[in-house]
């Protein structure tokens, strides 16, 4: 352990389990005093290790489903994250004080070489860096709330370098043969979870709404004389309520549900769901009819970057659209907007020249 003077501050150096942490501090003092409260925690834990032995990575992993998952907004993706951890990764059964960076290097390396179950395809590299993402905020938990290990041992392990922001829309073609398959009309009426699902595949394109609230839309959320549905803070990525406008399509899809369950003798009261689906459910099922007719690499959410994309040349004041898809900040909506150059040609070939400017020969 050393304290080293660097211009104007002092920086403090510890080795902790083979690896070294680094302190930047303005005098001596409080370097000396931070190294001394990382020896006293080393000396603490130490101590506490023979009682850690039955605390496995899995412990971690349930409490942190238990104690904090269970209380977020929007937790069944990484819930269901989680539960493939517990349920596939070998890592799970190693104690917490014997947990070391290459047993997080080999559960890395594994994970990029296994297939999904749903798309029958190798993981991504982001996919995996989700995971490592949700393991080290358990892992960190567990480290500051409950006492229990001593190192952010994930934060040694680089990341898969996850490729560039998605930019995959749905072609008119993939959106005809899904509905198609969805069995979805403008005139059929959803008596099936079938067709359910192609009115929430509609929904999604004409809305831009995220899978989530889709799934949380109730029917006192809806105002159709406003042409407006409401969208709870519980049910928003960033905890704040917004009112979604409703294309003539849209509102369509919600009548047609409402007139068949009505037709069937089935609630459509304040509180019953609109859609009938559970979140994870129905991108799951997503999922399978994309793999089932041999689409390549579409997914749920892309749905939104279409009609987001759509939306851009319906919206002109791109305010109108931040605040419709519940952005906070005009520059995510710029992420999703994905229009291709070669549309965007186009509509500059289509476009009328000025008359002051000349033509081009």
């Amino acid at each position: 352990m050393t304290t080293r003077k660097r211009g104007d501050s002092w920086t403090a150096e510890v080795e902790v389990a083979g690896s070294r942490r680094y302190g930047t501090f303005p005098t001596r003092r409080l370097a000396e005093e931070w190294k001394a409260t990382i020896r006293q925690s080393l000396a603490q834990h130490r101590g506490s290790a023979s009682l850690d032995k039955s605390i496995t990575v899995a412990t971690v992993l349930e409490r942190y489903a238990r104690d904090v998952l269970s209380a977020r907004k929007q937790a069944a993706p990484d819930t269901l994250r989680l539960n493939a951890m517990l349920r596939d990764s070998a890592i799970v059964a190693i104690p917490l004080n014997r947990l070391k960076t290459s047993d997080i290097v080999r559960w890395r390396d594994t994970r990029l070489k296994q297939v999904s179950v749903i798309t029958k395809k190798q993981l991504s590299a982001s996919t995996v860096a989700r995971d490592m993402n949700l393991l080290r905020a358990a892992l960190n938990v567990a480290r500051r709330e409950w006492g229990w290990g001593h190192e952010d041992i994930v934060a040694n392990v680089a990341a898969p370098k996850s490729p560039q922001g998605r930019d995959r829309l749905i072609s008119g073609a993939e959106e005809a043969l899904i509905l198609q398959h969805l069995e979805w009309s403008e005139i059929a009426a959803p008596e099936s979870a079938r067709r359910c699902h192609g009115m929430a595949v509609v929904f999604a394109l004409e809305t831009a709404m995220r899978l989530g609230e889709i799934c949380a839309i109730v029917w006192e959320d809806e105002n159709p004389s406003k042409h407006v549905v409401k969208l709870r803070a519980e049910v928003t990525k960033n905890g704040k309520s917004r009112l979604v406008p409703l294309s003539p399509r849209a509102l369509l899809c919600l009548k047609r549900i409402r007139d068949s369950r009505a037709s069937r003798g089935l609630p459509v009261g304040p509180s019953d769901s609109v859609f009938g689906w559970k979140s994870e459910s129905l991108g799951q099922a997503f999922a399978r009819v994309v793999s089932r007719l041999k689409i390549d690499n579409l997914r749920f959410h892309d749905l939104r970057h279409t009609s987001i994309t759509r939306l851009a040349n319906v919206l002109t004041n791109p305010f109108d659209l931040t605040r419709m898809v519940g952005h906070a900040d005009p520059k995510m909506t710029l992420r999703y907007y994905n229009e291709p150059a070669e549309n965007i040609a186009k509509k500059l070939a289509l476009a009328a020249l000025p008359k002051d400017r000349p033509a081009v020969l």
